[in-house]
Formats: structure tokens, sequence, C-alpha cells
């Protein structure tokens, strides 16, 4: 072995997203669950998602670009994500907040399991999260955290 071969450094590669690996679950013939692999990953989907809702809400006085976040995610309608139930929330679309808050009460009333219509929002949801965390809020979780990707297995 010669002096450079000793120094060279074998190539590391790190990851550079999360990979939740999720799977078809109970079909109860109007909704189609998802079942997570590790429920760590669940558990991790749902605190990034509830930190970033806490954050935003008492952090929304800090300046204007904080207002800003604060509106987008509490205030602004979002027709793209599932509606809530109307019956039962007295509401016709859903903010960021409401559909987290809404999930999380679904978890209360002892689901398991997000639907296949919800999943993708879910993700979604945590990514902007991560993207808040890592570039407004470096510090918050003390590293920068990977952004999300589903995958059906």
């Amino acid at each position: 072995m010669n002096m450079a071969e000793f120094f060279e450094v074998e190539q590391v590669n790190l990851p550079t997203e999360r990979t939740i690996e999720y799977s078809l679950g109970h079909n109860t013939g109007t909704t189609q669950y998802i079942r997570i692999k590790w429920r760590r990953d669940e558990l991790l989907l749902r605190e990034i998602s509830r930190a970033f809702l806490d954050h935003v809400r008492i952090n929304k006085d800090n300046n204007a670009d904080q207002k800003y976040i604060y509106d987008e995610v509490y205030n602004k309608l979002n027709k793209d994500l599932p509606k809530p139930d109307f019956k039962r929330t007295g509401i016709k679309y859903n903010t960021y907040a409401s559909f987290v808050n809404g999930i999380e009460d679904n978890f209360a009333d002892t689901t398991r399991h997000y639907t296949l219509k919800q999943w993708p929002h879910v993700i979604d949801i945590a990514n902007i999260a991560v993207e808040y965390f890592n570039n407004v809020h470096p510090g918050y979780f003390g590293k920068p955290l990977l952004p999300f990707k589903a995958v059906r297995k």
C-alpha cells in the first residue's frame, strides 16, 4: 500500500430523503386504508406535522414572514385537501391546520391508519414542515430533517 491509498476515503452516500414504506390495508368499500410499515415512521410524521402547527401558531407575531405563514396554514382554504365531514366539523374546506387536526382527532377516536385519500396530503404537509424547519428555524430539531418519500411495497 502506498501513502495515497492509505489516505483515500471511501465515498459515503448519505440519504437525501426518508423513505416511508406503506401498503394497502383494510378496505371498507367506501374507504381504502393504508398501513405504514414502521410505527416509528407514523409517529414521526405526526410529530413533525403537530410541531409545525404549534410552532407556526406560537410564532405568528414574530414578523411579517411568520404572519404570512400563519395565514397560509391556519386561514387559507385549500380546496386540494379532502373535504372535512361538514356535519361533524361545520366547515366546508380544509386548511392545512384543520386537516392535520382532523387526522389527529381521528387517531384519538381509535382510528389506526390513514386513508388512501389522506395519504398524499399527509406526506405533502410533512414535507412543508420539513422545509419550514430546515429553512426558517433550522435549530428547532437540532439537525436538518430529511424530506419524506412514500413508497408502496
